[in-house]
C-alpha cells in the first residue's frame, strides 16, 4: 500500500508542482528575512529541533527487536570493501555532505569577522556533520533490521521501504511523522545554503537589494526544478541516456558540478591566492594557534599546494569516468 500510494504521488504533476512551490516559497521566506534575521534565526531554531528529533528516532530503533543487527552492519568493518573506489566515493560524499565545492561555506565564511578563529569553527562543524551523520545510519538501520528489511535498497528506501517498516511498528505512524519532519527540516536547510551564495552573488556584485536578489533565485530555483517534479509524471518518458529529469540533474550536480567546483576551489587557494596568503588569513584570528605548532602549518601549505588539488582532480576524473577504480 505505501509502495502505491507513494507512486501515485509521484504520477500525478500537479502534487509534484505544488510541493516544490511551497517548498520554495518556505526557502524564500527565510532568506528574504536576511542572514541574522531569517538563515541564523532560522537555524538557531530548526537544528536543535532537527537533533532532538533524531534522537528520538534513534532511542526508538535502538530499543527495537533486531536493532544490534543494524548496529553490527555499521560497525563491524569489511576491510574487503575498502577499495580506492570506495576511499573516491566516500571523498565525494564528504565534499557534498559538507557543502563544499558549492560556494556555500565560502560564502558563510564571508559573514565572519577578519579576528575570528576559523580553525575553532570549522572543526565543530565537521565534528557535528559527522555525529550526525552517523546518528542518522543508527536510527534507519536499526529500524530497517528490525523488520528484515534489506539495507541497500537505495534511494527508495526512505520513501518506500521505510514507511512499509514504520507500519510493523508500536506507534509507527508517530515515528514515520517525526522521521519526515526530520528530512523535510534537513532539506529546507540545505536548500537554504544552497541559494545563498547566488543571492549573496547579486548583492555584492550586482548591488541588487537583498529582496530582489531573493526572489530572482527562488523563481530561477522553480523553474530550473519543475523538469525534476515532473520527471515521473508527464515528463517521465523524456530520458537521457536512460536517466529521467531528476537523474540527470542529480549526476550533473553530484558527478561533476561539485566536484568541478572543488577542484576550482583548491585552486584557486593554493596556487592563485596562494596558501601563503590563505595561512596568513587563518593565523589572524587562530590566537598564536598556527605559530605555536609549525607541523600544522606545514601540513595545511601541504594540503592547499598539493593533497587536495591532487584528491579533488581525482575525485573529478572518477566522477567523468576518466579514471576508474575497482
Amino acid at each position: 500500500e505505501a509502495h502505491s500510494h507513494f507512486d501515485s504521488l509521484l504520477a500525478n504533476p500537479w502534487w509534484g508542482i505544488s510541493f516544490h512551490g511551497a517548498f520554495m516559497l518556505l526557502s524564500m521566506g527565510v532568506l528574504y528575512l536576511g542572514v541574522r534575521a531569517g538563515i541564523e534565526r532560522f537555524s538557531k531554531i530548526l537544528m536543535p529541533v532537527l537533533f532532538v528529533l533524531l534522537l528520538v528516532l534513534v532511542l526508538r530503533g535502538l530499543t527495537m527487536p533486531g536493532a544490534e543487527l543494524g548496529l553490527r552492519y555499521l560497525i563491524e568493518p569489511d576491510w574487503s570493501s575498502l577499495t580506492p573506489k570506495a576511499i573516491l566515493a566516500a571523498l565525494g560524499q564528504a565534499f557534498f555532505t559538507m557543502s563544499l565545492g558549492q560556494g556555500t561555506m565560502v560564502t558563510y565564511g564571508s559573514y565572519m569577522r577578519s579576528r575570528e578563529n576559523v580553525l575553532a569553527s570549522c572543526f565543530p562543524a565537521v565534528i557535528m556533520d559527522t555525529l550526525v551523520s552517523l546518528l542518522a545510519a543508527v536510527a534507519v538501520f536499526t529500524i530497517v533490521f528490525s523488520v528484515g528489511i534489506e539495507p541497500d535498497s537505495g534511494p527508495g528506501l526512505v520513501f518506500q521501504t521505510l514507511p512499509v517498516a514504520f507500519s510493523h511498528m508500536p506507534f509507527g505512524h508517530v515515528v514515520a511523522a517525526v522521521f519526515f519532519v526530520l528530512i523535510t527540516v534537513a532539506a529546507l536547510t540545505s536548500e537554504i545554503s544552497a541559494m545563498e551564495p547566488a543571492i549573496a552573488y547579486l548583492i555584492d556584485e550586482w548591488k541588487w537589494p537583498r529582496h530582489q536578489a531573493v526572489v530572482v533565485c527562488a523563481v530561477g530555483a522553480f523553474i530550473v526544478g519543475i523538469p525534476c517534479a515532473l520527471s515521473f509524471s508527464v515528463l517521465s518518458g523524456w530520458t537521457i541516456g536512460g536517466l529521467n529529469a531528476l537523474d540527470v540533474m542529480d549526476d550533473l550536480t553530484t558527478q561533476f558540478l561539485i566536484p568541478l567546483g572543488g577542484f576550482a576551489a583548491v585552486i584557486l587557494v593554493g596556487w592563485v591566492w596562494g596558501a601563503r596568503s590563505a595561512l596568513h588569513h587563518l593565523e589572524q584570528g587562530d590566537d598564536g594557534f598556527l605559530g605555536r605548532h609549525p607541523g600544522i602549518r606545514r601540513y595545511f601549505k601541504l594540503c592547499f599546494k598539493y593533497c587536495a588539488p591532487l584528491l579533488m582532480l581525482l575525485i573529478f576524473l572518477n566522477a567523468l569516468g576518466l579514471v576508474t577504480f575497482s
